[in-house]
């Protein structure tokens, strides 16, 4: 169970609340106005509760989760799933579908394959082994290093928070280089970077002696049936679904639906950098965003939005990665040609009614790259800011309400 944290501040009509918790090998944080009668540490826990319920049912590294028990069960047959869990298959396929297989959560046997996924750490140990038994044989063995860097509280509420989260960086950058563990993120132990539940080890880069043969991804359609009136879905291939794409998304929709049960009608919440807001401040003021810069050795903020009645997700190359001799590849799967996405695309950020879509929507169209995703952005409504990389500089390319937006940097 995560250690939930609670603050407010008294005001005259309305109080301001923060909560935040430990979910999904990351956090979330809840920033909201209550009037004095509400139990403000009832919505806290009902917060909490929210995202662990959804941790505990499309986690690929829990072992009893939903989704686990899908990927355990033999092609073809049928398992029970919760709600939640058909909802979320059922617009991934969607998703999938309308994106020409950009988006397609098959590609969990490609993340481990790539060493990315849950079953990453069995394949290191097995690449040990190996590299163990080249060694007794007196040849040449590559040195495999792991560096980790945790990526905590990235969500940036207002401009407020921006400042505190930047003062709390260095303090816990001081504190990592004094060989202490900033006390904000408890010491876990090292392992794969991007499943929901499990290590963080966020900035993963690790020289490999062998890539894997690319395996394109078959369409979502041949990979995955669901029957939502009986609860229940079925692998039709023998793959692994991953949910990365879309359960922080739909974790953070969780988080809002709490809100707006409790009658909150001024709320900003996010886990790890997906958010999304309800209404104004008090003194009418948006809900200030930073978007931040893709860089891979330092964080910052290139820029900041107003979000007010939506959700925004960022996807980009410079989180998670890894080193395949020299050649810096993203987690993100492209599930056309089975293998990490390449291209000149540094992030991608999408503004969406809801935080489900902004996260799927911010993968599939930094894989579709800027000119098609571009495009399928202003057929679909959605507004999306596209990073690019031209050599040592970033420039922008922006559709919808980012069709303005000036240069990177």
């Amino acid at each position: 169970m995560s250690k939930t944290s609670i603050e407010w501040s008294p005001g005259a009509r309305l109080n301001r609340c923060r909560a935040s918790g430990a979910t999904m090998g990351t956090r979330y944080g809840a920033q909201f106005y209550a009037p004095p009668t509400a139990d403000a540490r009832a919505i806290a826990a009902a917060l909490d509760a929210a995202v662990r319920a959804v941790d505990a049912q499309m986690s690929n590294w829990k072992a009893d989760s939903d989704l686990s028990r899908l990927n355990r069960a033999t092609p073809g047959s049928w398992t029970p799933i919760c709600a939640n869990l058909a909802a979320v298959l059922v617009r991934a396929r969607e998703i999938g579908r309308e994106t020409d297989n950009a988006f397609n959560i098959g590609v969990g046997t490609l993340v481990d394959r790539w060493g990315f996924g849950p079953g990453a750490a069995a394949n290191r140990q097995a690449d040990n082994e190996w590299a163990a038994n080249r060694q007794a044989a007196g040849r040449h063995t590559v040195d495999r290093r792991t560096v980790a860097r945790h990526m905590v509280d990235r969500h940036m509420v207002d401009r407020h928070t921006v400042d505190r989260h930047t003062a709390d960086r260095q303090t816990a950058d001081r504190q990592t280089k004094d060989g202490r563990t900033p006390d904000r993120q408890p010491a876990r132990p090292a392992g794969p970077a991007n499943g929901l539940s499990g290590a963080i080890d966020a900035r993963r880069r690790t020289s490999i002696l062998r890539s894997p043969v690319p395996s394109p991804c078959r369409p979502i359609d041949e990979l995955l049936e669901v029957d939502v009136a009986r609860g229940r879905a079925r692998r039709l291939a023998d793959v692994a679904f991953d949910l990365c794409g879309i359960a922080k998304g739909f974790g953070v929709d969780e988080l809002a639906r709490v809100l707006d049960r409790h009658g909150i009608g001024a709320w900003l919440v996010g886990i790890d950098g997906e958010l999304r807001a309800r209404g104004c401040k008090p003194d009418g003021s948006p809900w200030a965003i930073a978007l931040e810069a893709p860089d891979y050795d330092r964080r910052g903020a290139m820029g900041a939005i107003d979000l007010v009645d939506a959700a925004v997700a960022t996807s980009g190359d410079y989180r998670h990665w890894a080193d395949f001799g020299g050649e810096r590849l993203s987690h993100t799967m492209d599930p056309r040609a089975g293998a990490p996405l390449r291209g000149d695309i540094a992030s991608v950020t999408v503004v969406a009614p809801t935080c489900t879509d902004a996260d799927a929507y911010a993968t599939a169209l930094m894989v579709l790259g800027a000119q098609a995703g571009c495009a399928h952005a202003e057929r679909h409504g959605l507004d999306a800011l596209f990073v690019v990389r031209d050599g040592d500089a970033l420039r922008t390319i922006g559709c919808g309400a980012f069709a303005d937006a000036g240069p990177a940097g």
